[in-house]
């Protein structure tokens, strides 16, 4: 099963757009490794866990929070920006497989980017961030057609006494 960080990363690295903007060995997902060794600008992507929407006999579905952590030079908030919504531009109202039993179904936007400055006073810089929303289907496992009907009557044994 593909995850989808790795998908989400592969998106950027097939963009043109992106990449003029970001070049993809610049985009991590996750944590930055030892970001002071890295010059912005910069992105971190981010997926957090999610929460089940909804099931199916077939399907479960599930959404949770996608974050593009946009790093630049404290004069260049502009740029982050231009990058904001190249992102946007490229993700959101998407879909795409993530193996042959799992799919992103729709990556919602949710609004304007938020633009923070550091305030620590050995850099100066601009974090922009990007908000989604994605929607992951995923089929069930086949558990065969009598898989609750064992269920309930195994119960039912267990409940039965005499009186």
């Amino acid at each position: 099963m593909s995850s989808l960080l790795k998908s989400v990363a592969e998106i950027w690295e097939e963009s043109t757009t992106l990449c003029a903007l970001i070049p993809f060995n610049r985009v991590f997902t996750g944590r930055v490794p030892q970001t002071e060794l890295y010059r912005f600008p910069y992105v971190s992507v981010i997926a957090t866990q999610g929460r089940s929407t909804y099931r199916t006999d077939k399907t479960r579905g599930s959404h949770g929070p996608l974050s593009f952590h946009i790093w630049v030079d404290d004069a260049r908030l502009e740029t982050a920006e231009t990058v904001a919504d190249a992102i946007t531009s490229a993700y959101a109202d998407r879909c795409w497989n993530l193996s042959a039993s799992a799919r992103v179904i729709d990556v919602l936007d949710e609004g304007e980017p938020v633009a923070h400055q550091t305030d620590l006073p050995s850099v100066k810089a601009w974090e922009v961030v990007k908000l989604f929303t994605v929607c992951i289907e995923r089929n069930r496992t086949d558990h065969g057609d009598d898989c609750c009907a064992s269920v309930g009557a195994s119960s039912s044994q267990g409940s039965s006494s005499s009186t």
